[in-house]
């Protein structure tokens, strides 16, 4: 709700920072990304309560995360698009204030609509002292009810001002990118149709198998070690091949012909179903070892 406060700010107008709209549009954004992590925040409060029985609490952890993420996705995306005051794709700025928009530098007087009474400097020829001297009377234009339209930046500000200021750390904007494409690819799936839906959803199926490995280790604390980091590792796989990462190669495979076409058109939910059957057979010698060593313990 912040961050579409501050998006949509005009400096120069008021601010006001609770908004029912971006409340709810938010939550909605980001249910399914959410959706994600749920699993994983799951199986860490088995393994914290280690006297629970870890079997019945997977089945139950599986089953309703399936069922939210195949059905209630779906619907949350359905009204995330049907909510009313969205951010438009333009913004009418305010007056009083220097803004740098590309290579040049505005001041408005009066802003009426999208016609605007003011200057505007061309920063660009400022290349040096000689240029400056040279034509430095041709970077100023005088701009008499102009129509001008100014769309939000790469982040989605209205205000260049605000935008300038308020600048994602490049690890988070990587993490967000990461998130909100994965976000995007998901509601294409499901605009596709029921088929595409549900291949991708073998990214849940992936998700939950980390729960074979609830129990890998004597020590609590590396099983925590152990979810987090294959969660982390089967999400940034499906964000890979989701953002064609893996195209040059898969399209090497399907010019193979054959099965290897079925592999190029199946590869997400293939490479999902590879990383259950790992991490089973990882879980289930794992079970045998630690069995193994509790009879010889007894014994």
């Amino acid at each position: 709700m912040l961050y579409d406060t501050c998006a949509n700010f005009i400096v120069g107008q008021p601010f006001g920072i609770f908004s029912l709209r971006a409340f709810v549009g938010g939550m909605l954004f980001f249910y399914p990304i959410f959706l994600l992590f749920v699993p994983m925040f799951l199986m860490l409060t088995l393994i914290r309560h280690s006297s629970r029985n870890k079997i019945a609490g997977m089945i139950t952890i599986s089953i309703l995360s399936l069922a939210a993420w195949v059905f209630t996705v779906p619907v949350s995306f359905r009204i995330s698009e049907q909510l009313p005051g969205g951010p438009e794709s333009s913004a009418t700025l305010s007056g009083g204030y220097f803004r740098n928009i590309k290579n040049s530098s505005y001041y408005f007087t009066q802003v009426v609509g999208n016609f605007v009474d003011g200057i505007r400097i061309d920063t660009s020829r400022f290349a040096s002292e000689a240029d400056i001297n040279a034509d430095g009377a041709k970077t100023v234009t005088i701009l008499n009810d102009r129509p001008l339209n100014f769309h939000r930046d790469e982040f989605g500000f209205a205000d260049p001002l605000v935008g300038g200021a308020l600048r994602f750390p490049k690890e988070l904007s990587f993490l967000a990118d990461g998130f909100f494409s994965m976000r995007q690819c998901a509601n294409a799936a499901r605009q596709s149709g029921i088929a595409n839906w549900l291949r991708f959803s073998s990214v849940i199926l992936a998700l939950l198998s980390v729960g074979a490995i609830l129990s890998a280790s004597t020590w609590r604390l590396a099983d925590a070690l152990y979810v987090i980091f294959d969660t982390a590792v089967i999400i940034f796989l499906n964000y890979l091949f989701l953002n064609s990462y893996f195209d040059e190669a898969l399209i090497q495979l399907k010019n193979l012909g054959g099965f290897f076409i079925f592999i190029y058109d199946n590869f997400q939910v293939i490479m999902n179903c590879l990383i259950v059957i790992l991490l089973a057979l990882i879980g289930t010698v794992k079970h045998i070892v630690h069995s193994s060593r509790r009879r010889e313990a007894a014994e």
